[in-house]
């Protein structure tokens, strides 16, 4: 079950110097990663692939509501 577009709440741009770590480092090992910031990504590629639909909501999107209508979440 999906929750009801009111209430959805709005996500916020962080300003921790976390969003910018790519490695991960403990004594024998060590992991190199990219992250993908939902909140800067257009919308449209994700509505496009029933993959990504999911993920809609989270994007660069003026209105979670309508976005969720679009992806065929909401009636």
């Amino acid at each position: 079950m999906f929750p009801s577009a009111g209430s959805c709440q709005s996500l916020t741009r962080s300003t921790s110097e976390l969003i910018h770590q790519i490695t991960f480092e403990i004594p024998g090992t060590r992991h190199k990663f990219e992250v993908i910031r939902l909140l800067e990504q257009r919308t449209q590629p994700f509505l496009e692939s029933t993959g990504l639909l999911s993920l809609a909501e989270l994007t660069q999107t003026s209105d979670s509501a309508q976005t969720l209508r679009l992806g065929g979440f909401m009636s």
